[in-house]
């Protein structure tokens, strides 16, 4: 009952969000950043397990960090995160 309501509350937001301001909070890169995700929990769930617990956690982490970082950045899913990385790079570089 409480999802069901906080869906609700959520979708009402969203349609005030868009009639008043006339903005919309999704686009299509949101849905190849899901799109990723759920394939990268796919792929994650046949990683084999080493055995101990706090490794497999971070080992997992790891992966799926790396691969949604990359990809984000070469598919430019967010500006802001393509932004943060080129000042990054560049105060390297410099």
């Amino acid at each position: 009952m409480a999802t069901a309501l906080s869906i609700f509350f959520n979708l009402i937001r969203l349609i005030l969000i868009k009639v008043k301001i006339n903005i919309q909070p999704f686009s299509f890169k949101t849905l190849y950043t899901f799109l990723i995700l759920l394939t990268l929990f796919g792929f994650s769930l046949y990683i084999p397990l080493i055995g101990n617990l706090y490794f497999d956690i971070a080992w997992k982490t790891f992966f799926v960090f790396v691969i949604l970082t990359s990809l984000s950045l070469a598919l430019k899913l967010s500006e802001y995160i393509n932004k943060i990385f080129n000042d990054m790079r560049n105060r390297i570089i410099i």
